[in-house]
């Protein structure tokens, strides 16, 4: 779940007070800013939950197949892709 504090970063980040850096994983198209639909983004999580995030983990040596594995919904984790 996204916290109000994580999104106090990202608005304070897509206003020049905080650096990038506070919270790099809030920047879901990777260009160097927060902006607003990544933080409407971020409240709609806060409100709704967040959706499952699959993270391809390698293949194993019994299936040779990704395995999947579902990762946090945090300001530092939540947005990665």
């Amino acid at each position: 779940m996204v916290t109000v504090n994580e999104i106090l970063t990202m608005v304070n980040i897509a206003l020049g007070n905080a650096p990038l850096l506070n919270c790099e994983a809030a920047d879901a198209n990777h260009d160097g800013q927060i902006t607003v639909d990544e933080i409407l983004t971020a409240v709609n999580n806060a409100l709704n939950g967040c959706p499952a995030q699959v993270t391809p983990t390698p293949p194993t040596a019994s299936t040779g197949r990704f395995a999947t594995t579902a990762t946090v919904c945090r300001c530092w984790a939540w947005l990665l892709s």
